[in-house]
This record gives C-alpha cells, sequence and structure tokens, in this order.
C-alpha cells in the first residue's frame, strides 16, 4: 500500500497537478513524443499522463533518488544526478519543464530559471 503524506492530498497540490496535466496535454500537437524536464524530481512522478507520449528527463542531487525512480519506478527515461544551478543538459532540449517544491530550497534561484529558459525549445 502506498502511504503519501497529507500534503500530497491537499487540496492546492491537486489543483496543481490538475493544471500541469492539462498544460501538457495542450502541448501535444503531434504523434511525436514531447520531452520533458523534472527539475528536482526526488522519488516519485506525480502527473498522470495517460494517452500522452513523452520522454521524461528527471534531474536531483540525490543519487539514491534517481535510482528509485530509473530501476524501482521505472519512470525516468532518463536520469541526471546533478545540482541544478550547474547542471549542462541540451539547450532547447524541452517542451515542459516540470518543478515542484524545488526552487524555494535553491539559493541563487535566478539562475536555475535562467537555465530553465536556456532548456526549454521556443513555444516550450
Amino acid at each position: 500500500m502506498n502511504h503519501l503524506s497529507a500534503l500530497e492530498f491537499s487540496p492546492s497540490l491537486e489543483r496543481e497537478v490538475e493544471l500541469i496535466e492539462h498544460y501538457i496535454a495542450q502541448q501535444v500537437t503531434t504523434e511525436d513524443p514531447i520531452w520533458i524536464l523534472e527539475a528536482g524530481c526526488g522519488q516519485r512522478w506525480t502527473l498522470r499522463l495517460d494517452g500522452i507520449r513523452y520522454f521524461l528527463t528527471g534531474v536531483d542531487s540525490d543519487p539514491h533518488a534517481l535510482d528509485i525512480r530509473k530501476n524501482i519506478r521505472q519512470d525516468l527515461d532518463q536520469a541526471v544526478v546533478g545540482d541544478l544551478r550547474t547542471v549542462r543538459l541540451d539547450p532547447g532540449k524541452f517542451d515542459v519543464i516540470y518543478s515542484s517544491f524545488v526552487l524555494e530550497h535553491i539559493q541563487g534561484a535566478e539562475g536555475v530559471l535562467e537555465s530553465f529558459v536556456r532548456w526549454l525549445k521556443p513555444g516550450g
């Protein structure tokens, strides 16, 4: 049985998830998969993207969390161990960047946001 925290059941988090899922569904314009970066991915993926083809890259500074995602949950196509302030990713690669409950913990988050803009495809 999966035990979820009270935070995960909060109406505000549920609404956030609904909004993000809806936004991602709007990005699907072809049968090609969309490229999603989960920045600060942690140990579990909260979004339900049924019927959407996507390639999911997760970045986290915790190699144990990435190991869980890659080998146990098997929901990441690519796992990158790194600090969002310094990790190097290809510019213009992602249609969507998702980050939840992460940026408030990063000193210098403005630089991370600048990287997000660089990593997004035009129109992403």
